[in-house]
């Protein structure tokens, strides 16, 4: 069996947009720097997604040692301070039955944005003294950004291999939005994994994945087909006294700070019984 490797790497700076693939990244335990940053929200404070407003998927994204850039299809880039706006505006936002403050950034971005997706938002930034609780079920002491709810998604390419092998037309990674991408291993053994190390880094996965419309999302066009999550539906169902979905990859937690890199070696170091 060929050695494990960390052979992928996905940021992705505002939440649903478009993400970036760079060969290495700073990660702390509230995830990979800039990962869900960002995020697209109703003026009463409702987050948004591609589950809303599919056409966040067409929306690129780009870092820089000093922003965050946009690049909105037809449009000039819109340019974000990493840093946030000091002159922004404290605003509560919601996601998945939480509320949190974050900084409301800049009206002309929201009528940018707002006439990209022919409806009324505005676009925030997590500051780093707000603080998000992990779901105590599964994980404690740790604060995540704008993510669903765990601060990384691993998944491994043979999983994905897998399902493409079943599909009429085959689909790349970025429809599942992962962190960080396994290759070596075999279709879904990350179902079994507990805990891994990637380099110097030990991670605990401690929930899988389940999965929504955004996995039929094409990534390029923000068009929907239903194909990939009715795949899903006939294999990869999980009924427990917690979770009733498809699933796709695991989410997990880290007390790492450090960079990790593409091509790092991967250990499974403790499975699930």
């Amino acid at each position: 069996m060929a050695p494990l490797t960390l052979s992928d790497i996905g940021v992705y700076p505002v939440k649903s947009m478009r993400g970036i693939y760079p060969q290495e990244v700073d990660a702390t335990p509230k995830g990979l720097n800039y990962d869900r940053q960002w995020m697209v929200v109703s003026p009463d404070g409702s987050m948004h997604s591609q589950r809303t407003l599919p056409a966040m998927a067409t929306i690129g994204t780009e870092l820089t040692t000093a922003e965050c850039i946009l690049r909105i299809p037809n449009q000039p880039p819109l340019h974000l301070p990493l840093d946030g706006f000091t002159n922004g505006e404290e605003k509560s936002v919601h996601l998945w039955g939480q509320t949190l403050r974050a900084t409301h950034l800049d009206r002309k971005i929201d009528s940018i944005l707002s006439n990209f997706f022919e409806t009324a938002v505005e676009l925030v930034f997590l500051p780093p003294s707000s603080k998000r609780p992990l779901d105590p079920d599964y994980a404690v002491g740790s604060t995540i950004g704008f993510s669903d709810g765990f601060p990384f998604l691993v998944t491994t390419q043979a999983s994905l291999d897998e399902l493409n092998s079943k599909l009429t037309n085959p689909v790349s990674m970025k429809r599942f939005r992962p962190n960080l991408v396994i290759a070596g291993s075999q279709p879904f053994d990350e179902d079994r994994w507990k805990k891994i190390q990637i380099g110097p880094a030990i991670f605990s996965l401690v929930k899988p994945c389940t999965r929504c419309s955004i996995v039929a999302t094409n990534p390029q066009s923000g068009k929907r087909s239903p194909e990939v999550l009715q795949l899903l539906n006939r294999l990869r169902v999980l009924k427990t006294s917690k979770i009733n979905g498809v699933i796709f990859g695991e989410n997990a937690i880290s007390d790492f700070n450090g960079k990790l890199k593409i091509g790092m070696p991967v250990k499974v170091l403790e499975e699930n019984q």
